[in-house]
């Protein structure tokens, strides 16, 4: 490749990285160019037809929901035309029993269910009390305006440590009110104790700590009363119609039509520093990239160590990017093509089981996804670790198998990819997929692994391969640590994407705020920072949005 000269490079087409680069091509006016080491972009966007020949499974994150992406809906008309186009279910989240496979616990989702009545009427079998409970709180979320609240709080950059956050604002306020559900000790604890002091029932307890731990909140770890809330985002949850990719193809469709350019298989060495400042970038070929400024996508260990390196920082940022852990939160991910939908015998029940999002196959035990999490953080993997399933087939979306067949997204958690060989995870992965399907078959007695046409074991060791940001396999890219999240993510003196230090460079990914996940905010908050310092266009306030 010849020298170039672009006033922004992005380094890595992932995720956030896209984002930033599509507001600072179209509505910066920039000249930006996007590098990536791997053969496409979009990083966690990504949906492949490698489980068997019409299937197609999401290789990463697979749970999107709209609002996930409501500055691109709002900023970019064509960005739903393009891919940007989303499914729901009817369930959002469900659970049955080890002890009793023929029950089941139901949440509808929003836009089957608005009051949330037909949800309480489910939590109520178990506790009419814990009934009430959960509407009070979908009250506070839809209704009562905490919805709102957390929208402005996750789309726009985060106050200095010593300042509030929208939602800190919000519930100080709440919380005064002599009908307040949530309290400052309860807010404080972790999501187990304070889900024991809030709801009776353990079936309603494990459904939402199952949920909560494979995302970025440890039901175990303090300041987790607020993931209660947990089954309010659920019942929005969607899927992306055809697969992840197609959110990915919008974006880089927009950002090449307003004249974006992208280089895949143009790994960065380094980013060029001169006299304090970014200066552009070095490929590992030797070519250099010169620039106004240079945004990172990757993970901080790699900004710090690899891509900058640590003479160019401060001991105190050197070793609180090395304090970041990354060994908690591996998830296996395996897409399996089935010749038949599964049917759950609590479909007898409830039939709308059978159509939900996530069924978890759950023991009546709040703390057992902590059990596990203790087990894994001493390299030891749980001997029967929970499992969730989420099926599709041609009545949820057409478009991911072919007629009369379905595809069925199955997880676990697990390890990380350091604590195996390559041998024992190959072997793993095998036992792992026959684990999954002999657990299903336990809730679905009519999947057997005569029903799989075929397979993607996606893991640690597959994540850790492929992405050089997540060395351990860590979908999450660090943990999900309270001392590390919102204003203090990644640390606080980058938590609004500046790098302290050094000039023009800027960091995004899933490591800074609001949440790890797939959704487009911590790019949309880069392009925020950097409209700020550059004075660019702010089209949140051209079209007067809070957010």
């Amino acid at each position: 490749m010849a020298d170039k000269t672009f006033d922004v490079v992005v380094v890595g087409g992932g995720s956030k990285a896209l984002v930033t680069a599509l507001y600072l091509q179209s509505y910066g006016g920039m000249k930006v160019g996007v590098f990536e080491r791997l053969h496409e972009l979009g990083g966690s966007w990504c949906s492949l037809e490698r489980l068997a020949p019409g299937f197609i499974g999401d290789s990463h994150s697979s749970t999107m929901s709209d609002w996930y992406f409501l500055p691109l809906l709002y900023d970019f008309p064509k960005f739903e035309e393009y891919g940007g186009r989303f499914f729901g279910y009817k369930v959002g989240l469900s659970e049955t029993f080890h002890e009793d496979p023929e029950d089941s616990l139901l949440i509808y989702s929003y836009f089957d269910d608005p009051t949330g009545e037909k949800s309480a009427k489910e939590i109520a079998r178990f506790s009419e009390r814990d009934a009430e409970m959960f509407l009070k709180f979908d009250d506070l979320h839809f209704r009562e305006g905490r919805r709102e609240v957390y929208l402005e709080t996750i789309f726009n950059l985060p106050p200095s440590v010593d300042q509030p956050d929208p939602q800190e604002i919000f519930f100080r306020e709440y919380m005064k009110r002599p009908d307040a559900i949530l309290d400052p000790q309860l807010m404080t604890m972790s999501m187990i104790d304070s889900g024991r002091a809030l709801f009776e029932s353990v079936e309603y307890r494990v459904l939402m700590t199952s949920v909560i731990a494979r995302m970025d909140i440890s039901p175990m770890k303090p300041l987790g009363g607020g993931g209660w809330f947990i089954a309010q985002g659920r019942r929005e949850n969607n899927r992306v119609v055809g697969g992840t990719h197609n959110i990915a193809h919008a974006v880089i469709r927009l950002f090449v039509e307003h004249g974006g350019e992208f280089f895949s298989r143009s790994e960065v060495d380094k980013i060029i520093i001169e006299g304090g400042a970014a200066k552009g970038i070095r490929l590992v070929d030797g070519t250099e990239i010169r620039s106004k400024i240079v945004v990172s996508g990757q993970d901080p260990h790699q900004l710090v160590n690899r891509l900058v390196g640590k003479e160019h920082f401060d001991r105190k940022t050197v070793m609180r990017v090395g304090a970041l852990d990354r060994d908690e939160n591996m998830i296996n991910w395996y897409t399996f093509a089935l010749a038949e939908t599964p049917h759950y015998k609590a479909a007898a029940r409830n039939p709308d089981v059978d159509i939900a999002q996530f069924v978890h196959l759950v023991v009546k035990d709040d703390a057992q996804m902590a059990k596990e999490a203790c087990l894994r953080y001493a390299g030891i993997e749980p001997p029967n670790p929970q499992c969730r399933f989420c099926p599709t087939n041609a009545e949820i979306d057409p478009t991911r198998q072919p007629e009369g067949k379905a595809t069925l997204l199955c997880e676990t958690l697990t390890i990380p990819r350091q604590k195996r060989s390559d041998r024992e995870w190959m072997k793993f992965k095998m036992d792992t997929a026959k684990y999954m399907i002999d657990e299903l078959h336990v809730a679905a007695p009519n999947i057997t692994w005569d029903s799989v046409v075929g397979v993607d074991t996606s893991g640690p060791y597959d994540i850790a391969e492929r992405h050089l940001n997540m060395p351990t396999g860590n979908q999450l890219v660090i943990d999900p640590n309270p001392a590390n999240k919102g204003k203090f993510a990644p640390i606080p003196e980058w938590a609004q994407h500046r790098i302290k230090g050094i000039k023009n460079l800027y960091g995004t990914g899933s490591a800074w705020p609001s949440f790890a996940s797939a959704y487009c905010g911590q790019g949309y908050k880069c392009y925020k920072a950097i409209a700020e310092d550059f004075e660019l266009r702010k089209p949140w306030e051209e079209k007067n949005r809070p957010w």
